[in-house]
């Protein structure tokens, strides 16, 4: 950028902008590097009878909100407006080696990657970066809750 441009109001706005733009990649890039390394860990602690996968999270009943999405529909005006940017938020499930599957935790992820959020028994882990997020997710793999489902998981393997 020239240096009048840097000056402006909306000169270091961009700038700010292309920043952050920046960061949400790195950051984001950084979530999918803990996610692999988890997915890693938790397939070889259990000799490959659970694995991990990260993707979006189920959809669930939406037939009982059909009545009230269609009066709403009803009234919505379509337009050419931009949507939001934010990354779309993932879900965390366990899954043994038969296909069965347990959540283990929706990420909440922030509109730059970090903070991102994680839940467990109600309550809201959130992490501002790499190593916040790591201890999250040991935090959350090592509850009692997650344990359960884990036992779970490999209990249905020797019935």
């Amino acid at each position: 950028m020239s240096n009048s441009l840097e000056n402006s109001i909306f000169g270091q706005a961009l700038k700010a902008g292309l920043q952050a733009s920046e960061n949400k990649a790195k950051n984001l890039s950084s979530i999918n590097e803990v996610i692999e390394k988890l997915k890693l860990e938790i397939s070889q602690a259990t000799d490959n009878k659970i694995s991990i996968q990260y993707k979006s999270p189920a959809k669930r009943n939406h037939f009982a909100t059909f009545g009230v999405l269609a009066s709403a529909l009803s009234s919505l005006e379509i337009n050419d407006k931009p949507t939001d940017e934010k990354p779309k938020d993932k879900a965390i499930y366990a899954v043994n080696s038969e296909g069965y599957e347990e959540l283990l935790s929706i990420v909440e992820i922030g509109s730059e990657g970090y903070p991102c959020t994680i839940f467990l028994d109600g309550n809201k882990l959130i992490a501002l970066d790499r190593m916040s997020f790591e201890s999250n997710l040991s935090e959350l793999i090592s509850s009692a809750t997650i344990g359960d489902k884990f036992q779970r998981l490999l209990n249905a393997l020797n019935n």
